[in-house]
């Protein structure tokens, strides 16, 4: 269904953007330097983060560090470029929080396990992740509850149009050293 006219949007008490109507899809926008990156999502509720990995400093840093687990931290040294696997775990948690619409108030609320590939949330207790590196940019895209089927669309600036590359992505996804998927099922107790 093409849409001549974008809906009207709105702001949930959250502060999370979302479209008026509420048939239409849940939605997620992700943006760092000039890439910007959109996922809508048929049910559900999802999540987009884009990074660019070396363009944070400072203070920055110092706000991961704080949420950065131990077993993050193994699996963050065992890494080619720590920089790089920071920055990719921080996609991740950014947009696993953008679902409920914590931002970066629900960082407590989020563990990752990257070695098994698992996540805990407190608040989003069922969601599946992908992320990966291209080129110095970090994204990651997360569904709750699953992600099911991703389509992947780039815009063929020459022809003004959306071009559908999912199998390209698919094929280039499964060769990426950088690929991480994670998935979680069971929420994180709390005392």
């Amino acid at each position: 269904m093409a849409m001549k006219k974008l809906p009207r949007l709105a702001v949930a008490p959250s502060g999370r953007p979302c479209f008026v109507d509420p048939t239409l899809p849940d939605f997620s926008l992700g943006y760092a330097g000039s890439v910007i990156a959109l996922m809508l999502g048929t049910n559900g509720k999802v999540g987009m983060d884009v990074e660019i990995i070396r363009a944070r400093q400072g203070g920055f840093i110092h706000l991961q560090q704080q949420y950065i687990t131990s077993g993050e931290k193994i699996w963050i040294d065992g890494q080619a470029d720590r920089l790089e696997a920071t920055t990719q775990l921080w996609a991740i948690r950014e947009s696993v929080l953008k679902i409920s619409g914590l931002g970066t108030s629900g960082l407590q609320t989020l563990r990752l396990l990257p070695g098994a590939g698992k996540l805990r949330s407190t608040v989003t207790p069922q969601v599946e992740t992908i992320s990966a590196i291209q080129g110095e940019i970090a994204w990651a895209c997360s569904k709750s509850p699953t992600l099911g089927q991703l389509n992947y669309w780039l815009m063929d600036q020459e022809e003004n149009q959306l071009v559908n590359i999912t199998a390209e992505k698919q094929a280039e996804l499964k060769e990426s050293a950088s690929y991480l998927r994670f998935t979680s099922n069971t929420p994180i107790q709390t005392a």
